[in-house]
């Protein structure tokens, strides 16, 4: 029987960012990370207790990734 695969922080992180690129930014809650993720919400609820910190992670790694953009 295969492992069942884990949803790290990170792996939310990566997904809020992509939604973000995606849809946009409003788009980002519990439901729509766990259908990119192939899971339920329950691993985004558990890392995060607010979807509203999910966004703010997606908003810095956004921040990072234009500023990084920038510097080529």
């Amino acid at each position: 029987m295969p492992a069942i695969a884990k949803v790290t922080k990170e792996m939310i992180i990566d997904a809020a960012f992509e939604i973000a690129k995606e849809m946009g930014a409003e788009n980002i809650n519990a439901r729509t990370v766990s259908q990119k993720l192939s899971c339920s919400t329950q691993p985004v609820l558990y890392h995060f207790k607010k979807i509203e910190d999910v966004r703010i992670t997606a908003y810095k790694k956004q921040a990072n990734f234009i500023l990084a953009v920038q510097q080529i």
